[in-house]
């Protein structure tokens, strides 16, 4: 199943095993919290085409500071070649801590890559 809100896919990054009642029940949450949501069926696939390969790409000191431009959620996405989703999810995790650390340690913009490396350096010792 895939499910599709105002045009854009919710990227739920693996799949989710559930009872009919329990999908029933997560649909209705949806359409509670989207609105109209489209479900499109989809086959999952078997096992003769073997395991899915999930890469998980790195987020660069570059990718982080692309995320504290002004520039579209669609238009990094393109740009990253990642999901919109992707997306938005590290902007709500990183930008938010990255303007804390500024304000706690007296930083003022420009940002730039050096400000994003120490940063990192700072707060997760990379």
């Amino acid at each position: 199943m895939k499910v599709l809100v105002n045009e854009n896919w919710i990227d739920l990054e693996s799949p989710i095993y559930m009872s009919e009642d329990q999908r029933a029940r997560f649909i209705g949450f949806l359409r509670e919290n989207f609105g109209e949501v489209g479900i499109i069926e989809v086959e999952e696939a078997t096992k003769e085409f073997g395991p899915r390969e999930v890469v998980m790409k790195e987020w660069t000191e570059t990718d982080l500071l692309e995320l504290l431009s002004s520039k579209e959620n669609e238009v990094l996405a393109k740009e990253m070649d990642r999901t919109i989703m992707s997306i938005k999810m590290k902007r709500g995790s990183f930008v938010p801590n990255f303007w804390k650390w500024m304000k706690e340690n007296g930083r003022t913009s420009p940002i730039d890559l050096k400000m994003v490396r120490d940063f990192m350096r700072e707060v997760y010792g990379r």
